[in-house]
């Protein structure tokens, strides 16, 4: 599956990839000590299963960056995406039910947040909600809190 992505967000992801596998490091060498100073029960040993259980998160993590950045392809132009349609870097304005206006944004990290939309991903419930459609389309989209009850207003390609 090809993953566009924008240069900013694909430098982003290539250093957390890099902060992620220091990390790792570090917590092998805190594994190692513990087994080193606990012998054969360095399972029973305080601090040993939760350094373990870090690792394996962080090596879920480091997998899951290196499979996105192994299917990106750095988008620079926009206009290689679909203009009528929403994609990633779509800035899409919306009204709900009670006519509020929400603004959302598309792209691969949604660690940003902005004061005037919300930043979600494609994989995100709203996110896979809303990709694809078009101006004028309703949709319902199910999240935790209930149902969203959107009708797209707007659509913008823009790089933040």
């Amino acid at each position: 599956m090809t993953v566009y992505i924008s240069q900013k967000e694909y430098d982003s992801f290539t250093n957390k990839l890099a902060d992620f596998e220091k990390d790792r490091e570090k917590l092998q060498r805190t594994l190692g000590k513990i087994m080193e100073n606990s012998g054969s029960f360095a399972s029973k040993t305080p601090g040993f299963n939760e350094t373990e259980d870090q690792i394996k998160i962080l090596n879920k993590k480091i997998i899951d960056v290196k499979n996105l950045l192994g299917q990106s392809i750095i988008i620079k132009d926009l206009s290689k995406l679909k203009k009528d349609e929403i994609t990633i870097y779509s800035l899409i304005t919306t009204v709900d039910i009670n006519n509020k206006k929400i603004k959302y944004y598309i792209q691969h990290d949604s660690l940003d947040n902005k004061k005037d939309f919300v930043i979600i991903t494609p994989l995100s419930p709203v996110g896979q909600g809303l990709m694809g459609k078009k101006t004028g389309d309703e949709i319902e989209i199910v999240i935790p809190r209930g149902n969203l009850k959107l009708k797209v207003i707007n659509i913008e390609k823009k790089f933040l």
